[in-house]
C-alpha cells in the first residue's frame, strides 16, 4: 500500500538510503542524543522545534483574542528563534520577559 501512495518516490526512502544515518547514530562516535534526523533521498538534515521571541502583552496584562490577531506577524516569526535542549530551557525562555524590567 506504501508503494502505491508513494510510487517512485519509494526509491528515496530505500534502505541503502536511510542505512547510512542510521549506522552513523548507533556508532560509539555519535554524540547525538535527543535529536530528529530527517533521512531519504541522499539527503540528512536535522528537524527541530524552535521558540520564536514571540510577542509579549506586558507584566500583569491579559492579552485578548484581538491582541493576538494584531501580534500575529511577531508571533508566527521564523527569525531570531532559540532550539531549546529540553522543555526547562522554553519555560525559562517564556519567564524572560517578566524580569527583563525588574
Amino acid at each position: 500500500m506504501t508503494e502505491e501512495l508513494f510510487g517512485p518516490m519509494m526509491d528515496f526512502f530505500a534502505p541503502e538510503q536511510v542505512t547510512p544515518a542510521v549506522v552513523f547514530l548507533a556508532s560509539e562516535g555519535c554524540t547525538l542524543t535527543g535529536e530528529c534526523l530527517t533521512v531519504g533521498g541522499g539527503r540528512i538534515g536535522r528537524m527541530f522545534l524552535g521558540v520564536n521571541q514571540g510577542w509579549f502583552a506586558g507584566p500583569g496584562v491579559v492579552p485578548t483574542a484581538e491582541d493576538v490577531a494584531s501580534h500575529l506577524e511577531e508571533v508566527m516569526s521564523e527569525e531570531d528563534y532559540l532550539v531549546c535542549v529540553n522543555s526547562m530551557q522554553e519555560i525559562q525562555e517564556l519567564m524572560l520577559p517578566l524580569f527583563q524590567d525588574a
